[in-house]
Formats: C-alpha cells, structure tokens, sequence
C-alpha cells in the first residue's frame, strides 16, 4: 500500500479526488467480496494506519471501529 500511495501523491493528487479500494477486507471467497471481517484490513493489503495515510489526500467515508 505504500507505493500505491506514493503513486497517488506523485500522479494523480490535483486529478482525482475519489480512490476506491476493493477487495480490502478480509475474505473466504468470491474475490473479495464474501467478506469475512468489515472491521479489518486484509493483511496482505496493508493496515488500517496505511488506510489512513490515504485518506489524507484522499478523503472516504470508510471508517475504523474504535
């Protein structure tokens, strides 16, 4: 997730407003999309601190449950 962001500020920051994330949960199957765990970051994908560096130049309304 570091170079995606990376990728984002160097390229697109100005250009696009809106990223849109998917599969990012945790999932059994279906590609991403028979999701195991709505409140975790699939592992392999990065963390929910990752998520947020994102979220700085790229706000969402995808939310971490404190």
């Amino acid at each position: 997730m570091h170079a995606l962001v990376s990728f984002l500020r160097q390229q697109v920051s100005g250009v696009v407003n809106t990223i849109h994330l998917l599969p990012f949960y945790p999932y059994s199957s279906d590609d991403g999309f028979s999701v195991i765990d709505y409140w975790a970051v699939d592992p392999a994908l990065g963390t929910w601190a990752m998520r947020a560096e994102i979220g700085h130049d790229f706000p969402s309304d995808v939310r971490r449950r404190d």
